[in-house]
């Protein structure tokens, strides 16, 4: 870390600064209510924002960030918190927009409140800082909220210590400490960058046309189709009424509205599915892992058709995927909070705490955990260790908007859904480098209507043509489909494409011609309860 001194008659510069500040036309000054669940703090003009982590705050704080009349000499703009907060963890904070042209020696630096009334002002350059020349972005953390921000060029460099005064005069002298630099170039090539496949180069730009396939699921009081799970074999299983049911798109022709191709059968027909099912998607043993939201309940249907509840006591289990490892991943809306769950056995345990969270995925290459609010549109991604434990969650983008379902492409981009609060709703892509920080986002499909909430790829040749479409649906059960020229990340599906009640009976390995597959009569619902709540 490195100080910049700023002489005591700078220091009441500072002072003025702040004064001027309060001058600032009323739409200038940003303020937020944020609390235990965290938040974004942003200025008006978007150069700055500082992400604030779940349980950095013991209490809701009022909090306004306001542009500086007069900031002294740093590159840019700089910026007044007020109050300034001490925090629990540390704050991601990221200026965007015009950098320097040379970035080698580019930092955020702060002052704290502290420094700034004792009359001894100093910048400190923030630790952990990330420069991305592409975006324009610097990104770094803060283990408190300061009360000025500015962007520091040629204080502290990422790799060497050349220093310049920071002081609104040019004059002021200049203390150093040791840098430390992450990577020796002599030593250590640093991490080894993800193979992605060769089509992800030159990855096809949106946006895209949407294709309506029409309302083929049924909506109930309950709700409907918020979810669709692929199956690996040329379907989707969904929601539909009373029913799961499952949608066939292999004897459809891509880019083809209201495709008679497609077709829905029949799976179960069970008052267990009389509850709002906000998630479904199937593990690697073929269960299929069920979040119904009004029975607060994580549940497995097995190949059978049986139901088990693995969790009761679920504060709105929405959001639910899971990995080729058999661990499942899961958000707990009205808690604000997102857990894991080895399918295997064991206790939930808490990875995050967000506000509203929503969809989530998994990504084994970055070894990351990717999760967005539905109350802000953030989207966030925590580092998950081998031995499942979650480190320091770190903002990825503010979104803005309601978003919903995640999904993600063999290239590592990921797509959300902004439901919009049930109007026009649209389909972003994020693209990411391998540290799971954004390089741009890219609105693929707008105006789509039906409340959509999720998106899923059909992975896997059976889907055809149809490998590279994303497919949506929504509450009112309308189903959209994208193609998006690249195909989805692996997910695990059924051995065997779902036995729905159309299909023919099973004889193989039976001695009475009994039907050994999926039915309306194999509507179970076990009783049987897995591990302990969630939520205890």
């Amino acid at each position: 870390m490195i100080r910049s001194r700023i002489p005591a008659q700078t220091a009441a510069t500072l002072a003025l600064v702040v004064g001027l500040a309060g001058c600032k036309k009323a739409e200038q000054t940003v303020c937020s209510t944020i609390g235990r669940a965290g938040g974004m703090l942003q200025s008006y003009d978007t150069v700055l924002s500082i992400a604030i982590q779940p349980e950095a705050l013991d209490s809701d704080e009022r909090l306004c960030i306001s542009p500086s009349d007069a900031p002294p000499d740093v590159f840019g703009a700089a910026y007044i918190i007020d109050p300034p907060q001490r925090l629990n963890y540390d704050a991601v904070v990221s200026y965007r927009g015009a950098l320097p042209d040379d970035l080698t020696d580019v930092n955020v630096g702060r002052i704290s409140e502290r420094d700034f009334n004792s009359g001894k002002g100093a910048w400190v350059s923030l630790n952990g800082c990330r420069v991305e020349e592409l975006p324009r972005h610097v990104q770094c953390a803060d283990p408190e909220l300061s009360k000025f921000y500015g962007l520091l060029d040629r204080v502290l460099g990422n790799t060497d210590d050349t220093l310049a005064s920071a002081s609104s005069g040019g004059t002021g002298d200049v203390t150093t400490s040791e840098v430390t630099t992450t990577i020796d170039p002599d030593t250590d090539s640093g991490p080894t960058p993800i193979d992605y496949p060769p089509e992800c180069d030159d990855l096809q730009r949106g946006p895209y046309d949407v294709i309506s396939v029409g309302t083929l699921f049924e909506q109930t009081d309950t709700g409907g189709a918020e979810d669709m799970a692929p199956d690996g074999h040329g379907g989707f299983v969904a929601r539909s009424g009373t029913r799961l049911v499952r949608l066939n798109v292999t004897g459809g022709t891509l880019g083809t509205p209201n495709d008679p191709g497609f077709t829905v059968s029949e799976l179960l027909d069970s008052p267990l599915f009389n509850s709002a099912t906000l998630g479904l998607r199937y593990a690697p043993s073929g269960d299929l892992i069920l979040a119904q939201g009004e029975d607060d309940q994580l549940r497995a249907m097995d190949t059978s058709g049986t139901l088990t509840t693995l969790l009761e006591r679920v504060n709105l289990p929405n959001g639910v995927y899971v990995g080729t490892d058999g661990v499942a991943w899961y958000t707990e809306f009205l808690n604000n909070r997102v857990w894991r769950l080895d399918l295997a056995g064991g206790l939930p345990v808490q990875m995050a705490m967000v506000d509203q969270p929503n969809g989530l995925i998994f990504d084994p290459l970055r070894e990351m955990l990717f999760y967005v609010s539905f109350g802000n549109g953030d989207l966030w991604q925590a580092p998950i260790a081998a031995d499942g434990t979650a480190g320091t969650p770190v903002l990825v983008a503010p979104l803005g908007g309601s978003f919903d379902g995640l999904s993600m492409d063999v290239c590592g981009n990921l797509y959300g859904v902004d439901n919009n609060m049930g109007g026009p709703a649209r389909l972003v892509r994020v693209f990411m480098n391998d540290d799971g920080l954004m390089s741009e986002v890219e609105e693929i499909a707008t105006g789509l209507g039906g409340a959509l909430a999720n998106a899923v790829f059909g992975v896997g040749e059976e889907y055809g043509e149809f490998q590279t479409a994303m497919f949506m649906t929504g509450v009112p059960g309308e189903i959209y489909y994208v193609d998006v020229h690249i195909t989805g990340a692996a997910v695990p599906a059924p051995a065997a494409a779902p036995a729905t009640v159309d299909d023919p009976p099973d004889t193989t390995g039976t001695s009475d011609g009994s039907t050994s597959g999926g039915s309306s009569s194999t509507s179970g619902g076990s009783s049987s309860t897995g591990t302990s709540s969630a939520t205890g």
